[in-house]
């Protein structure tokens, strides 16, 4: 289910599907790919404050997915999508 959750964000939102580059250092449990605005976009996400050099959104699918059990009935998955408009 997260797999197809991340191909729905890749698909409707232009995002790629990215891992930590230092996975291989990290416990096997928490390691999981998350999508991402492409690199080539990077600079529609600047950061307001200019402390981030790279402050395109991440989002895990699989955390999206747990936190559905903590959110109230007025939370919605398609909420999460929201994250991808580029700040104005």
């Amino acid at each position: 289910m997260a797999r197809y959750l991340g191909e729905v964000h890749n698909r409707v939102c232009g995002t790629v599907w990215q891992l930590h580059p230092d996975a291989a250092s990290f416990p096997p449990y928490t390691v999981r790919p998350f999508v991402t605005i492409p690199w080539e976009r990077k600079a529609e996400y600047a950061d307001a404050e200019g402390v981030e050099d790279d402050a395109r959104p991440l989002y895990g699918p699989v955390n999206g997915i747990c936190r559905l059990f903590t959110w109230g009935p007025d939370r919605r998955l398609r909420d999460d999508m929201k994250r991808y408009e580029p700040p104005a």
